[in-house]
């Protein structure tokens, strides 16, 4: 935004003025069974929230995390859901999406 004039300013100063309508979170899936891919949904009080983007084995950390996309004020940190994965519901719990390190303490040691 330092920069006056390029193209699309305005839209991005209007937007910026708004709430945006997605946020982005992490999850961890704490129930056993398969491993949800891209795109499933994430689901609260039996309604579609949002969707995955991306699970992996967090092999320092032993736990399965997935990052995902939610409409916005529906899962506060700590909040619990479910994600459907393969036909069966797995209950996950919303973090921080920066679960091992942080503060980067180990790239700049």
């Amino acid at each position: 935004m330092a920069k006056v004039n390029f193209a699309g300013r305005t839209a991005v100063v209007q937007q910026a003025k708004q709430q945006a309508d997605w946020a982005f979170i992490g999850l961890e899936i704490n129930d056993p069974g398969p491993e949800p891919l891209p795109s499933d949904p994430i689901i609260l009080e039996d309604r579609v929230i949002g969707y995955l983007t991306s699970i992996s084995m967090g092999y320092r950390t032993g736990k399965l995390l997935a990052l995902g996309y939610v409409e916005n004020g529906t899962l506060e940190m700590g909040g619990t859901c479910f994600v459907q994965a393969f036909a069966e519901m797995r209950a996950a719990t919303r973090h921080s999406h920066h679960v091992y390190d942080p503060g980067n303490d180990r790239l700049r040691s």
